[in-house]
């Protein structure tokens, strides 16, 4: 079955361009996150415009966490 199909959080491909004004990583990387919430990444760049956002979503794929590995 695929992934789409099931509608799963789990290992969504996200693509990050621009560095944020230098709040995020400025090097080129892929990262895995092993069981995490791909919205922590929405979360994380959220935060960047409003540092005091609480959480973002509804349900299971609500994120309260940013997704510090893109941080800078």
């Amino acid at each position: 079955m695929r992934a789409g199909w099931s509608h799963s959080i789990q290992k969504q491909p996200m693509i990050i361009a621009g560095r944020g004004g230098g709040y995020l990583k400025a090097q080129s990387a892929h990262y895995t996150s092993q069981g995490g919430n791909p919205t922590d990444v929405l979360m994380t760049l959220l935060r960047k415009f409003d540092p005091k956002v609480a959480s973002i979503g509804g349900g299971a794929p609500m994120s309260s966490t940013p997704f510090t590995d893109i941080l800078a």
